[in-house]
């Protein structure tokens, strides 16, 4: 049988779903790679999977909501495969970011309209609430300027070469909602969510 030790407390089970939290460059997939070295299944955010992220990158304000959309369906599809996996299985950026985090940092810098926020947040209610909810949520935590040296360190040229790259500045306001996450992730999920501090 398979388990996960947290806090001293083993968690065992034949199905556990684990989904990490965390801003840019933090090493949630990281996390998830030395879970997968422990026997877990792991699903990961593939950029180059994801066309609408470089369009995105080049274009905020025209891609905000047609990329958020399209990672909401990405990760609920994670979390229906994940769920069907018999043992531990770790999904290395939650579900629950793109909302809580995500659409409130783009809506702050305009590149979200108050109403296109409005109907976002209404469709992430609608989609989480039709999926099983993970057995833990990891909030992988750290400062801003250890995110933007994690950035740095793997040099991905469209979070660095593109118009809307990831600069500092955005990482600090990624991290400022993070700081609240934990307090704010109770709207959707009431389980735990231990930070790794």
């Amino acid at each position: 049988m398979q388990y996960v030790m947290l806090d001293g407390h083993i968690l065992l089970g034949k199905s556990l779903l684990i989904e990490c939290a965390g801003n840019i460059g933090l090493g949630k997939s990281a996390l998830a790679q030395l879970l997968e070295k422990h026997g877990a299944k792991a699903w990961y955010e593939r950029p180059e999977a994801i066309p609408l992220l470089h369009k995105f990158y080049d274009d905020m304000p025209k891609y905000a909501l047609p990329l958020q959309c399209a990672l909401l369906q990405m990760r609920s599809q994670h979390v229906k495969q994940a769920k069907q996996h018999l043992g531990i299985a770790v999904i290395d950026r939650s579900r629950y970011e793109e909302f809580l985090i995500f659409c409130n940092v783009l809506h702050h810098l305009g590149h979200l309209s108050t109403t296109d926020y409005e109907q976002f947040e209404l469709q992430c209610r609608l989609t989480l609430a039709s999926l099983p909810k993970p057995d833990l949520v990891v909030h992988v935590t750290g400062t801003s300027e250890l995110a933007w040296n994690g950035v740095m360190a793997r040099q991905r040229v469209l979070e660095l070469k593109s118009k809307y790259a990831v600069t500092q500045e955005y990482l600090s306001l990624l991290h400022e909602r993070y700081t609240t996450f934990e307090q704010r992730l109770t709207t959707f999920y009431r389980g735990r969510c231990p930070a790794n501090r």
